[in-house]
């Protein structure tokens, strides 16, 4: 009837909304995707500025009466890009627990859709029954009402 049509309208829109959930979830994580690719390149980056600062610290030995002063900045530099390799592989880590959580969302997506697809289905199986159940009862009564006539005409002739 008309309630099950109008359920059946929501678990469309249910269904397309859980799409366009499913659209976004996919954009997001080749956005994730393209960052990872970035946090890889900047990895590479930095091992080539590692592999830089240790060919400038062999030319301090040559230069000895700067030696003091280059091997200190080599050590600075070489902690702060100790420590935003470390922060680049945390975020890197993190960015792959985000698309693990987005792809669970999107399959937990899905099995809402299907959930709500089975409950429509159910509903109208439902429905379906009742109304048959109704046809059922009222042909009953019917024929309660034509036995209950022929009851009444059978005691009409015995009081005759």
């Amino acid at each position: 009837g008309e309630g099950g049509r109008g359920f059946a309208i929501v678990a469309q829109e249910i269904r397309q909304l859980a799409e366009r959930s499913k659209k976004a979830t996919s954009e997001i994580t080749a956005l994730i995707q393209t960052i990872l690719q970035g946090i890889d390149n900047s990895s590479l980056s930095m091992t080539e500025g590692m592999q830089l600062i240790n060919s400038n610290m062999q030319l301090s030995d040559i230069a000895k009466i700067s030696l003091e002063d280059i091997i200190k900045a080599s050590a600075d530099n070489e902690t702060k890009i100790h420590a935003m390799a470390n922060i680049l592989e945390s975020m890197k880590q993190i960015s792959k627990q985000v698309i693990e959580s987005m792809i669970s969302l999107s399959n937990a997506n899905q099995e809402n859709v299907s959930g709500m697809e089975q409950a429509a289905v159910s509903s109208i199986e439902i429905k379906d029954q009742v109304s048959s159940i109704s046809n059922n009862a009222q042909l009953l009564f019917d024929m309660a009402q034509s036995q209950q006539d022929l009851m009444s005409q059978f005691k009409a002739k015995d009081d005759i």
